[in-house]
């Protein structure tokens, strides 16, 4: 009885397996998509302008970035002033 009632439960879930994948689908065109997707994204308000003019807000920098800058352009001078004494110690044994 037992196998039965397995049995017929596979048979019912083959058939409904079956029946959902034939079933017909919709089928909409590339222009059918494309409207949908104008008519959601459309707004029609306008919009205000936060920024006056064509140029940005000024950037407020916080500390953090003042000391990070800061600390990078005094590496790149050191690095820059090293490079510079390394390479002329190098060229007054050339010459």
């Amino acid at each position: 009885m037992k196998r039965f009632v397995v049995d017929a439960l596979f048979v019912w879930l083959i058939i409904s397996l079956m029946m959902y994948i034939t079933e017909p689908k919709q089928s909409t065109g590339i222009n059918d998509k494309i409207n949908e997707f104008e008519d959601e994204v459309a707004r029609h308000e306008y919009v205000q302008q936060k920024v006056k003019g064509t140029r940005l807000n000024d950037i407020d920098e916080n500390t953090a970035a003042r000391l990070a800058q800061a600390g990078s352009d005094f590496v790149i001078s050191v690095m820059d002033s090293g490079v510079n004494v390394l390479s002329r110690f190098v060229q007054s044994f050339s010459k």
